[in-house]
C-alpha cells in the first residue's frame, strides 16, 4: 500500500468518529470488534501517511493513541484521535 485514495482517506476518517463513539459510550474499546479492527487499519493508515509526507505530528499523535489503547488511557487516546483526524482532514481538504 504505497499510497492513499480519496475514499480510503474518507472512509478512515469515518472509521474515527465510530472509534470515538465506542470509546465514549462504552468507556473503551472491546477487543475484537468491529471498531477494535477499525482502529488497527487507522494506525496503519495513520503511519502510512506519516511516512509519505514526512509528518512528524500525525507520526507523534498515531504512537500515542497506540500506547493509549495499550495503557486503556481514555483520555489520552481521546487527544490522540483529535490529532490525527485534525491530520487526516488536513490531508482530504488539500488532496481530495
Amino acid at each position: 500500500m504505497g499510497e492513499l485514495s480519496c475514499s480510503e482517506l474518507n472512509a478512515t476518517i469515518i472509521d474515527i468518529d465510530d472509534i470515538s463513539d465506542e470509546v465514549f459510550f462504552e468507556g473503551g474499546v472491546r477487543a475484537g470488534s468491529n471498531v477494535d479492527g477499525a482502529l488497527g487499519h487507522l494506525i496503519d493508515v495513520g503511519r502510512l501517511l506519516a511516512e509519505l509526507e514526512g509528518d512528524g505530528k500525525l507520526d507523534r499523535a498515531v504512537d500515542r493513541l497506540e500506547d493509549a489503547w495499550i495503557d486503556e488511557d481514555w483520555n489520552g487516546y481521546s487527544f490522540a484521535l483529535d490529532d490525527i483526524a485534525d491530520r487526516l482532514d488536513y490531508f482530504y481538504d488539500r488532496d481530495c
